[in-house]
């Protein structure tokens, strides 16, 4: 069981993944320093485990739908 995905500094560059979603345990999620681009997806959500999702030095994530961070802290 994934609880813990750290994919920073990964040169990651595109929308990211709606397949996290997937990913029901998932706790912590970190996706700093990446050149990622689009909205956080509406799949975390889903993922009613998270409670982290770290984007320090992330660059154009466009929006940011606070409804779906209603679990982190």
């Amino acid at each position: 069981m994934l609880t813990y995905l750290d994919l920073s500094k990964n040169n990651l560059n595109e929308q990211i993944m709606d397949s996290l979603g997937n990913i029901s345990q998932l706790a912590f999620l970190t996706l700093s320093e990446n050149q990622l681009t689009g909205p956080i997806p509406s799949y975390a959500v889903g993922i009613s485990k998270l409670t982290y999702i770290g984007l320090q030095k992330t660059h154009s994530m466009g929006q940011y739908h606070l409804g779906c961070l209603l679990n982190l802290h």
